[in-house]
């Protein structure tokens, strides 16, 4: 039921407010809704005829069904707007220039209360009408939210991706729309203006129709919107050390958009946090800790700035500088953060169990794993197979270790994964477990130089392949 899925969104004192406020309406019915619903557990179901026979002192029989629903979309309609209040009064209070509609403050509340569900069935309706009504500013900014609600709520799964970037092409043609729209308008009352001076009888200079529809150079060379356009080339570029011009770049404009809009501020952040994957994949992890460090800093002095991702990315360099102890005290700082972010709970499981194998804590990796490895993607499915054998392997459980290698090699044998690297891996571990066995010691030796040869040699093919972790943990080992 949406109405109580909204009042749950709500915090206690926030039910006390909305309370006082249906008092002062002199709103019984409401009243007594709320107290049902937000007495009533999440996720338990308030039944239709309980609800009734309160509302109404009355039995429930579905000819009245419409009275039930009218009194609960009165409702939902006092809770959206009690909602929509408090957001527009304390977004008011950062930027008295912005404009917010309703829908996209209940929809911006729906995402910061992790309602997920709720969110996405309101803004496909929502959605809906802004098309319908040619609302071209409104679906602008629904698109904007579906946007961050996927890149920041959701986990990397390409269906989310193809539905946005299918949002994003439409969004152009909304902006251009909006665009239009104006300048017709503009044009409109230009013509008015001189329709009118005719009449006045005065003597107009003449004037013809002008098409407004043109964008001026000196609009194209304005500083501000030189640095939209160069944010917007970043993106593409694919060489890394272009990129950290650009961003390098972007950084010298900082101080200028930020001051003229002060909502820009935070891409200082994403600038560092760029930054540091590029340095990354051009290997130089110190270089990419020190940006990384600079992201840590800013979120510190910003909490609103907090995104889980930048710390896993600093977590991930920390480990290419082996300093694997470090990711270990940073995880227990956000732990009850990552326990709610579902898009990166599972890969920060995953990065700190291995962070304690390292370490010499195998056994405290476990509760680090997910129990439903089977309905995990194949990444996550891979990674955490590997990341068991290497915990029995640590708890001198070679058995099992042998077993659970044996066990990812078929799988990746006989069901091709979609990375060929996990098939790699499998080969490389499959092999190991048969090395450390082997009781002769020059023999051994032998062995573990080939297998060190070809590791080398996928390295070739699959850059950074001795960086992923597990087979990072086989190195070591073997040495």
């Amino acid at each position: 039921m949406k109405a109580q899925e909204l009042i749950h969104c709500l915090n206690k004192e926030e039910i006390k407010l909305f309370r006082l406020q249906l008092k002062a309406k002199g709103s019984k019915q409401s009243l007594l809704l709320l107290d049902v619903l937000s007495k009533n557990k999440k996720g338990n179901k308030v039944e239709k005829k309980y609800l009734f026979s309160l509302v109404f002192e009355t039995e429930y029989s579905k000819k009245l069904d419409f009275r039930l629903r009218h009194i609960l979309r009165v409702f939902n309609e006092e809770i959206e707007h009690f909602i929509s209040v408090i957001c527009f009064s304390e977004k008011s209070e950062n930027s008295f220039t912005e404009s917010y509609s309703p829908s996209v403050l209940l929809l911006g509340f729906l995402l910061e209360r992790k309602s997920y569900a709720l969110f996405e069935k309101e803004w496909n309706k929502y959605y809906k009408r802004a098309r319908e009504k040619k609302y071209f500013k409104l679906e602008q900014e629904l698109i904007s939210l579906y946007y961050n609600y996927v890149t920041h709520n959701q986990e990397e799964k390409i269906i989310y991706y193809d539905k946005v970037n299918e949002l994003l092409e439409t969004a152009v043609a909304s902006v251009q729309s909006e665009y239009l729209e104006g300048l017709r308008d503009v044009e409109q009352k230009i013509g008015y203006i001189y329709y009118t001076t005719m009449f006045t009888g005065q003597e107009a200079r003449k004037k013809t129709y002008k098409d407004l529809v043109e964008i001026p150079d000196r609009l194209l060379q304005d500083e501000f919107l030189k640095y939209h356009q160069l944010l917007a080339q970043s993106f593409y570029e694919k060489d890394h050390k272009k990129r950290i011009v650009l961003y390098q770049e972007l950084l010298t404009y900082h101080d200028l958009v930020s001051a003229i809009r002060p909502g820009l501020a935070i891409y200082e952040r994403d600038y560092n946090n760029w930054l540091g994957q590029c340095f990354y994949f051009q290997n130089d992890y110190e270089s990419s800790a020190r940006y990384f460090e600079r992201c840590i800093e800013l979120m510190t002095k910003n909490p609103k700035w907090m995104r889980l991702e930048i710390i896993f990315n600093y977590i991930s360099i920390l480990t290419k500088l082996e300093r694997f102890s470090e990711p270990i005290e940073i995880y227990e700082k956000y732990r009850s953060k990552i326990a709610k972010n579902e898009r990166v709970r599972y890969r920060f499981g995953y990065i700190i169990a291995i962070c304690l194998i390292f370490e010499g804590k195998a056994s405290l990796a476990w509760d680090l794993l997910p129990t439903d490895i089977q309905n995990r993607p194949q990444n996550d499915f891979y990674y955490s197979r590997f990341i068991m054998a290497m915990i029995y392997f640590e708890e001198g459980e070679y058995d099992f270790f042998e077993r659970e290698v044996t066990n990812i090699y078929q799988t990746a044998h006989y069901k091709r994964p979609e990375e060929a690297l996990w098939l790699d891996a499998s080969k490389v571990f499959k092999k190991m477990s048969r090395i450390v066995f082997l009781p002769n010691k020059p023999e051994r030796k032998k062995e573990v130089e080939r297998l060190i040869q070809e590791i080398e040699e996928v390295d070739k093919v699959y850059p950074m392949f001795k960086d992923i972790l597990p087979v990072k943990w086989l190195v070591k080992k073997l040495g």
